[in-house]
């Protein structure tokens, strides 16, 4: 299983989201992904938001994803 470019393989664009709750994960050392890239979603989208350090570009893959997912209800609710 791999991952997939939600933008190029599948043709979702992030800037179409209208009223989804959204909880956006970042690393605030991340070298592939600039930081910047989180806080434009958080803006844009006036999501929830968890800033890590330590962490680089998959640090945050390695988390614990049943609490993101809390994180995501709680947005929804």
């Amino acid at each position: 299983m791999g991952a997939t470019d939600t933008l190029l393989d599948h043709g979702f664009d992030v800037r179409q989201i209208k009223d989804t709750p959204l909880v956006v994960w970042y690393a605030d050392d991340d070298e592939d992904c600039p930081p910047s890239h989180g806080v434009w979603l958080v803006e844009k989208f006036k999501a929830k938001s968890r800033v890590f350090s330590g962490l680089g570009h998959i640090g945050a893959a390695f988390l614990d994803h049943t609490k993101f997912l809390e994180e995501v209800l709680d947005a929804a609710s």
